[in-house]
């Protein structure tokens, strides 16, 4: 066991249980930053020698697997505190924070009977966080043994006397000072969803101890609920090079103080190119600084220099002269798939740590029509019926919709659209 561990689930010595339950039962809980669980524990009733042996495990609730490994408690050879007895796991358990997780137990029978207050709760369980570390969601859940339980109880967060575990918590770095691109790019990777200082409701400060130039596109600022960024310029520019974009705020609170961003480029991607229909262009969004929907940026003294954003040309039908090849809509960053005897999948994001933002794919030959670019992302060209009409996916907002081919099969040589193929410039 660790030196200093909490347990999150503290069943009093004096609890007694009440209720014969065989199937699985599990208290969700949510990590605000990183968590290692070094041993899971079990109520035991009050009993020395526990007469069922319990199973126990963490479980990622949107995904309802296990993570880690199950641990099996009974009799008397496991570490006793209070009403639960704990097993070492042989291999820590280390949880990002942004997930929110599930302890399990199943096992318990008239032997050994688990503890079930009601919605009224009991002073007899108490949870601990860690100073916030962890945050316990109000309610119980149920199922059948040996699997993740998806019947939903109601609360309060410690619903049941079943399964518990032991942590520690991660100490966050909130403040960076960086002075190249690698040292920008690694700080916000690690304050991202799943990062090793990552956490909910924190307030992170970053400031540039001298100007660079950018080999890559920047990684994305995606934070926590709750969480803030400011960057400090210092006075100092990153130049984008002519190639390569600035800020993308995903997620959370930027602020940008007193810094020049210049000659950043947001390019679309290209729409992919198909033996018979090609694939609409991305749009080029947010040359220096693009604002995502679930972000917000305030800017103090910055600066914009010969920034620029540009759509992604359209792809172009019959390069291989081949009868069946259906392009994919480009994405924010990246290309459109194409082939002349394939249909291509839809460009992405082309950011750093940024899902979405992607084209539509193009549809095989002898089916619909292609698939509709998200946000920013390039529409997927048609397939061909020989008895349905059908079409080039739309463009998202902002990116080019692919061109309607005829309905019957030709090897015709279509080209993207022209509004996919169009540049868009701000400066």
């Amino acid at each position: 066991m660790p030196s200093n561990p909490t347990v999150a689930f503290d069943n009093s010595a004096s609890l007694v249980g009440t209720q014969n339950y065989a199937g699985s039962l599990g208290m969700d809980f949510t990590v605000e930053r990183q968590i290692t669980i070094d041993d899971l524990g079990a109520f035991n009733n009050g009993q020395t020698d526990m007469a069922a042996s319990i199973t126990v495990g963490i479980y990622d609730v949107a995904t309802q697997q296990l993570i880690g490994q199950l641990e099996t408690i009974s009799g008397t050879a496991r570490t006793e505190i209070d009403g639960s007895r704990f097993e070492t796991l042989a291999t820590p358990l280390v949880l990002n924070a942004g997930t929110t997780y599930s302890v399990v137990a199943w096992g318990y029978d008239s032997a050994l009977e688990e503890y079930n207050p009601g919605s009224a709760g009991s002073s007899l369980i108490t949870t601990n966080s860690d100073s916030g570390a962890i945050a316990f969601v109000d309610s119980g859940r149920y199922g059948t043994a040996g699997a993740f339980p998806t019947g939903i109880d109601a609360g309060p967060a410690d619903r049941y006397a079943a399964g518990t575990f032991e942590f520690t918590s991660s100490t966050i770095t909130s403040s960076f000072t960086v002075g190249t691109e690698a040292a920008l790019d690694a700080g916000l990777v690690s304050i991202e969803n799943g990062g090793s200082n990552a956490g909910a409701g924190v307030a992170y400060t970053i400031a540039l101890s001298s100007g660079f130039t950018l080999t890559s596109d920047m990684q994305a600022v995606a934070l926590l609920t709750g969480s803030s960024l400011t960057v400090n310029g210092g006075g100092n520019t990153i130049s984008g090079n002519g190639q390569y974009r600035g800020f993308f705020a995903y997620s959370g609170t930027l602020t940008l103080n007193d810094l020049t961003l210049g000659n950043m480029v947001a390019q679309g991607g290209a729409g992919g190119s198909g033996g018979t229909a090609a694939g609409g262009g991305g749009a080029g969004l947010g040359g220096a600084v693009f604002v995502g929907k679930n972000a917000s940026v305030t800017l103090y003294g910055v600066q914009f220099s010969s920034d620029a954003a540009k759509g992604g040309a359209g792809g172009y039908a019959a390069t291989g002269g081949g009868r069946y090849g259906r392009g994919g809509g480009g994405g924010l960053g990246t290309n459109g798939g194409g082939g002349t005897f394939s249909y291509g999948g839809g460009g992405g994001s082309g950011v750093p740590g940024v899902s979405g933002y992607t084209g539509g794919s193009g549809t095989h030959p002898t089916t619909g029509s292609g698939g509709s670019g998200a946000f920013g992302g390039g529409g997927g060209a048609d397939g061909d019926s020989a008895t349905t009409t059908t079409s080039g996916g739309a463009g998202g907002f902002g990116g080019g919709g692919a061109p309607v081919t005829s309905t019957i099969m030709q090897p015709a040589a279509l080209a993207g659209s022209a509004a996919a193929r169009a540049d868009s410039e701000l400066t």
